[in-house]
């Protein structure tokens, strides 16, 4: 069995908690063994040969930069502002569906790390060379909650806040390599927490919606339309006017 999924590491709970059956269990094994040779090549890079000395310094600052003081207490009046100047009475609908989403993925995530309990990189060090940078726990690699909290929040607010998804984006991103940079997740930790992020920030963006005036709620979804809309679409749509 591959070192990056070791069954005598893994609880005897079969992921009842969250229906998951012994032959998907046995397929994440396979899974993880499949993509071994890739995942080591490139967790090796990210983590021991693409590194400078101030990437060493930014990375671990960056993967807990909700634990940051001034981040802690500045991010979530930012958040509160940009939202209200929008949204203004209907802002509180917006902020109470984001703090729920994150609560839930965050819970999610957790549930899947103590069932599944994936070694993490620092734990198999004469294989993987770690360079471990930053504290993380044992047996809790799969999935990375880092990025898939920072990348729910970005598909939320971007859904709202289109015109600065970007800035969302980047920050999910740079905490998610900052994963893989200090040595406590592999690259697929990062990825598929990325996923279940962006997918459960998108469901809860699309229940707040409803919550929204018709009028406002047919705003946002043309905001989003518009910077989704792709040059040929575009192109079909004036074709389609023209015709009215």
């Amino acid at each position: 069995m591959s070192f990056l999924f070791s069954p005598t590491l893994v609880s005897k709970n079969p992921l009842k908690c969250l229906g998951m059956t012994e032959q998907i269990r046995h397929s994440l094994y396979q899974f993880f063994a499949w993509i071994q040779p890739a995942e080591l090549w490139l967790f090796k890079h990210i983590n021991q040969i693409w590194t400078t000395d101030w990437m060493n310094d930014f990375f671990p600052s960056m993967t807990d930069l909700h634990k940051q003081s001034w981040f802690f207490y500045v991010f979530p009046i930012l958040i509160l502002l940009i939202v209200f100047k929008k949204y203004r009475v209907h802002s509180m609908t917006i902020i109470v569906s984001l703090g729920l989403c994150l609560a839930w993925n965050d819970f999610t995530g957790g549930r899947v790390k103590r069932s599944i309990q994936r070694p993490r990189p620092f734990q198999s060090i004469e294989v993987t060379g770690a360079i471990q940078r930053s504290p993380a726990s044992e047996n809790s690699s799969f999935y990375s909650n880092h990025s898939s909290n920072n990348f729910a929040m970005a598909a939320f607010m971007s859904f709202f806040m289109p015109v600065i998804s970007l800035l969302f984006y980047a920050i999910a991103f740079l905490v998610g390599y900052s994963r893989i940079y200090n040595g406590v997740h592999y690259p697929s930790d990062v990825i598929f927490g990325a996923l279940v992020g962006i997918m459960w920030g998108r469901s809860f963006a699309h229940v707040a919606s409803q919550f929204l005036t018709a009028e406002l709620r047919n705003r946002v979804w043309k905001e989003n339309a518009v910077k989704s809309k792709s040059p040929e679409t575009h192109a079909h749509s004036k074709v389609f006017r023209s015709r009215d």
